[in-house]
C-alpha cells in the first residue's frame, strides 16, 4: 500500500478485496496479518485507493457493528503497528530505501498521513455499539491502547505542526474522526480523558490549527476549529482563547486569509459566535483602550449584541492593532 504508483496502490486494494472475499469463514485466521495492511491503505492519501481499500473492507465486513468488530478483534496488531510507523523519522529510516529521494520523501510522507488518518478512522469505527458501562474487556483494551498511541503521537501535535501540507490536513482529518467517535470522544478527548492530552487536543483545534496557511487546507481546517468548541463546549478551560486564538485570528485576517477569503469567511463569524464573551470584550476593550475590567451586571437580554461582541468584530480586522 506504499507503492509510488498509484495504479498500484488502486490494483493492490482491489486484489486484496478479492482476497479477503474468497477467504470466506477463513479469514479470521488471517485477519490479524492482514488488517494493518488493510485498514492503512483504507486511509490512503489519494481518495481513489481509499475508497476502494475500504470498499474492500466493507464488503468483506458488510455491517458497522461487523467491521467494529473486525478492528477490535486486530486492534492490537493495527495500533501497534500505527505507533512503530509514526517512529519513522525520515525516509532513509524506511524498512524499503529504493528509488529516488524525491520517490523515498513520497513514500514516507504517504506512510505518515496514511497512518495518522488510521487512527482517526479507528477511533470513529472501532467502537460502534460497544458498551464501556458492561465492561467490556475488548473495547477497554483497544480504547486504552487507542489512547497510548495517541500520546505517543503527541497528540499528534508533530502533524498539525508539521511543515508538509498533506501531513497537517491529515492530523485535521483524524482529529475530526476523534471528534465524531460519539461516546469515545469524551473519553479520548473530552471530560474523562487525561488532563494533558485533553488540553494539548483543545490547543491544537482551535488556536494551533488557525496558524494553517495553505489554502487547499482551509476547508478541513474551519470544519475542525468550528466543530470541536461545538462539541466540547468546556474546551474554554483548556484554551486561554484571549491569549492563543485571538492572536492567531487577527494575524489570519490580516494575512487576507492567506489568499483563500472565499474559503474562510463563511466560518469566521460561526467561530467568533463560539468563543467565550470574555476573549472578546477584552480584545474589544484593549484595541480602543479601556482598561480590562469585569463587567459589574448581567448584559440585558435583547435582540443587540452583548457588550463587545460587536467592537469585537472591528477589533479582529486587518490593519487595526493592539
Amino acid at each position: 500500500h506504499l507503492d509510488n504508483s498509484l495504479a498500484v496502490r488502486v490494483a493492490s486494494a482491489k486484489a486484496m478485496a478479492v482476497v479477503a472475499g474468497g477467504a470466506g469463514k477463513g479469514l479470521g485466521k488471517h485477519l490479524r496479518r492482514l488488517a494493518p495492511s488493510l485498514w492503512f491503505a483504507a486511509h490512503d492519501p489519494d481518495e481513489t485507493v481509499a475508497r476502494e481499500a475500504l470498499g474492500a473492507f466493507e464488503s468483506v465486513f458488510p455491517t458497522d457493528a461487523k467491521r467494529a468488530n473486525a478492528l477490535l478483534f486486530a486492534h492490537a496488531e493495527i495500533l501497534d503497528q500505527a505507533s512503530e510507523n509514526l517512529l519513522v523519522r525520515s525516509p532513509d529510516a524506511m524498512p524499503h530505501r529504493e528509488g529516488t529521494a524525491d520517490e523515498r520523501a513520497e513514500r514516507h510522507e504517504r506512510l505518515l498521513a496514511s497512518t495518522v488518518r488510521a487512527i482517526g478512522g479507528f477511533a470513529k469505527r472501532a467502537f460502534v455499539g460497544a458498551d464501556f458501562d458492561a465492561e467490556e474487556q475488548k473495547a477497554s483494551a483497544a480504547l486504552e491502547k487507542l489512547g497510548a498511541a495517541i500520546d505517543a503521537a503527541g497528540c499528534l501535535s508533530p502533524f498539525v505542526r508539521s511543515p508538509a501540507a498533506a501531513l497537517r490536513r491529515a492530523a485535521y482529518a483524524a482529529l475530526m474522526d476523534v471528534i465524531s467517535s460519539g461516546a469515545v470522544a469524551d473519553r479520548l478527548i473530552g471530560t474523562e480523558a487525561p488532563g494533558d492530552r485533553r488540553k494539548k487536543i483543545a490547543r491544537l483545534c482551535v488556536a494551533t490549527a488557525l496558524e494553517e496557511k495553505d489554502g487547499s487546507n482551509f476547508s478541513a481546517l474551519w470544519e475542525l476549529v468550528v466543530t470541536y468548541p461545538q462539541a466540547h463546549a468546556g474546551c474554554w478551560d483548556d484554551v486561554d482563547a484571549g491569549a492563543e486564538v485571538i492572536p492567531a485570528l487577527k494575524s489570519h485576517l490580516a494575512s487576507g486569509c492567506h489568499g483563500n477569503a472565499t474559503a474562510s469567511a463563511p466560518s469566521i463569524l460561526p467561530f467568533l459566535s463560539l468563543l467565550p464573551p470574555r476573549a472578546l470584550t477584552d480584545v474589544s476593550n484593549a484595541a480602543a483602550g479601556v482598561p480590562n475590567r469585569r463587567p459589574t451586571r448581567r448584559p440585558s437580554r435583547t435582540c443587540s449584541p452583548p457588550p463587545g461582541r460587536a467592537g469585537s468584530c472591528a477589533a479582529l480586522r486587518p490593519g487595526r492593532t493592539t
